[in-house]
């Protein structure tokens, strides 16, 4: 059985879905070493990732539409998996695969699109999410599904040591940041002395700019397409980040957060955590000041109680087992 996936990963989209389905692949390979698993994608920043983990890679122009692109790869398809991770992704599309014989996998946060795939996962933590589906998709939704990659396993059970000092800091904004939410807060951030590590990815469109603004910062450090993240979270007492995927990886590790969200899709999904007091929630980050965000970081970094609340809740989100579920449930599918 082949497997493909379609993803899609760019500055103003970051790279949390592509994250997730490398995560994905890791565990079917796991379950069939010799299964064949081959990423499609119009990136050439995607296609050089996905090769680099050890998978195959279909690249596609730029400038064909999507239910265009199936006769690039139509040979390749029939009574394949195709696992789709595309924001909005058409409906005409999922009827294309489908006709060319494929079982349809979908992974979806907040699309409006009306799904005709076999499955469709819906790894989204706010109960207020919906999907419209046919009457023949079989639909799982909830922390249950989040994937998280096999790095992040070992921290489910383990409670995170909340320090009383607090010093250090994580700070991430995804792997694209076209909005530079990095920069902003790195600014403001420079005003505490704290050492501080910013994580940004090979998507992110300002990172020249953003080196040279902390030459002379020595407590703060870049690491570019960090691949031991999971340990950097771990050894921060603190973290500020965007939501999405490195939402769900913070959660994990049980490291305090402050969400600034890169559009109101991720608002409406931090807003949760922010409820069930997981984390805190600035909102978008073009509503935000300066003030605000220094007397927030200030707060927390002396409220420890408050930032082993924090963890707790954060914790009892997420048990980083979804990608097994998934698997599960995958191979569940051919069994009927």
């Amino acid at each position: 059985m082949n497997i493909f996936f379609r993803v899609k990963a760019a500055p103003e989209l970051g790279m949390g879905h592509l994250v997730r389905c490398l995560a994905l692949a890791e565990k079917l390979k796991d379950l069939a070493p010799d299964m064949d698993i081959t990423f499609i994608t119009s990136s050439n920043a995607v296609s050089d990732r996905v090769r680099s983990c050890g998978y195959g890679s279909i690249d596609l122009p730029l400038s064909v539409s999507m239910v265009e692109e199936i006769k690039h790869y139509k040979k390749c398809l029939n009574k394949s998996i195709i696992i789709t991770d595309i924001p909005n992704i058409p409906e005409q599309y999922i009827h294309a695969l489908k006709e060319n014989g494929c079982i349809v996998v979908s992974i979806d946060d907040c699309s409006k699109t009306l799904f005709y795939s076999d499955i469709l996962i819906n790894p989204n933590l706010n109960p207020c999410t919906q999907h419209a589906y046919s009457s023949g998709t079989q639909y799982y939704s909830g922390a249950e599904y989040v994937i998280l990659k096999k790095a992040f396993e070992k921290y489910a059970g383990k409670k995170k040591r909340i320090k009383e000092k607090v010093e250090s800091l994580f700070l991430c904004f995804g792997g694209g940041d076209n909005n530079n939410i990095t920069g902003k807060i790195v600014n403001i951030i420079k005003e505490i002395e704290i050492d501080t590590n910013v994580v940004i990815g090979m998507l992110y469109p300002y990172k020249n700019e953003l080196i040279k603004s902390v030459e002379e910062h020595k407590n703060i450090k870049i690491k570019i397409n960090a691949n031991n993240i999971d340990e950097l979270i771990d050894e921060a007492d603190l973290a500020m980040i965007s939501g999405g995927t490195m939402l769900y990886e913070i959660c994990a590790v049980g490291t305090p957060a402050i969400i600034i969200c890169q559009n109101e899709d991720q608002n409406t999904e931090c807003e949760f955590f922010a409820q069930t007091n997981a984390a805190i929630n600035f909102g978008v980050y073009d509503k935000i000041n300066k003030e605000a965000v220094l007397d927030t970081v200030h707060n927390l970094i002396n409220d420890h109680k408050n930032r082993m609340l924090l963890s707790k809740n954060a914790k009892q989100l997420i048990d980083a087992k979804g990608a097994d579920r998934i698997v599960k449930i995958i191979k569940g599918y051919f069994r009927k």
